[in-house]
């Protein structure tokens, strides 16, 4: 239930737990290394609503210890924790989290990073090995950068930062929570905390797969620069029934966007023009539609 302690405005004192790198695309146990507890520390009057309810009612008290059971983020591989309590992951800026059970429940963090064939490599190593009984999701997704924005916004504190946090619970619920770092780290603010939707273990694997679907386009790539240069080259059955697939959905939906209907009925039509107007807002003119012609 650590989820109720991250309630808008609650301010602590933490340090933040660090992140490993040095990572080669394979499944790793989370590192052994204690995170420090999260202490309360009060309410930042910046952030928080009066309307909310009283922070006593959530049990929390000046200077509570709130323990955190930390899975390490480790670029370019995937951390796994056995833990039936909650769990604490981060910092969250598009890694896949997952969870399961086999001897035992599993989360699982797939870290990523900038480099992109190391990306695909973790990504196509846990999608591989992923228990069918898994589910995951995507914390970062659930906090747009507009709303960070708006939120950071209402600090005086020009030296603040923020981090996404993943919380995967005891009873397997999802949550993404927002926390804003002020003072050099010495306090954490939170931002909020939302509620996430599982997805299940085949948009999992397709979301983890398109690693996948990257290596087919670098298959068909080199066969159509090998037919440039006048060789005979091959190409596997599966790989051409995804190029297939690929351009048979890009020629179909490009015969639908170039409809008579759509054309006429969905875009802004008006095969005459008549004022020319150089400048103005565009829902005004056809109602935020693009033109057909």
């Amino acid at each position: 239930m650590i989820e109720k302690n991250f309630m808008l405005g609650v301010r602590f004192k933490w340090t933040w737990p660090g992140d490993f790198t040095g990572g080669d695309g394979t499944i790793i146990d989370n590192p052994i290394k204690a995170a420090v507890p999260m202490v309360y520390d009060g309410m930042d009057g910046e952030l928080y609503n009066l309307a909310a309810p009283h922070v006593s009612t959530l049990g929390l008290t000046m200077g509570k210890n709130i323990t955190v059971n930390w899975l390490y983020f480790k670029e370019y591989s995937a951390t796994k924790i056995k833990s039936s309590g909650d769990v604490l992951t981060g910092d969250m800026s598009g890694c896949i989290i997952a969870t399961w059970t086999a001897g035992g429940r599993c989360v699982c963090h797939v870290g990523t990073g900038p480099n992109a064939k190391m990306n695909k490599k973790v990504k196509t190593t846990f999608a591989a090995a992923m228990p069918q009984t898994a589910i995951g999701y995507d914390p970062a997704a659930a906090w747009p950068i507009a709303e960070i924005r708006r939120l950071s916004g209402k600090f005086s504190d020009v030296n603040t930062s923020y981090k996404i946090v993943g919380l995967v619970t005891s009873s397997n619920q999802f949550f993404a929570i927002l926390l804003f770092r002020q003072n050099n780290g010495a306090n954490w603010i939170c931002g909020g905390i939302k509620s996430c939707t599982a997805m299940p273990y085949a948009t999992l694997k397709a979301k983890l797969d398109l690693a996948e679907e990257d290596k087919n386009g670098e298959a068909i790539q080199a066969y159509n620069m090998a037919l440039k240069e006048g060789k005979t080259p091959i190409l596997d059955d599966a790989t051409a029934s995804h190029a297939f697939a690929g351009n048979l959905r890009g020629m179909t939906i490009m015969g639908y966007k170039t409809s008579e209907y759509v054309g006429e009925e969905v875009l802004a039509y008006l095969p005459v023009p008549g004022e020319y107007i150089a400048c103005a807002d565009v829902q005004e003119l056809t109602g935020g539609k693009a033109w057909s012609l």
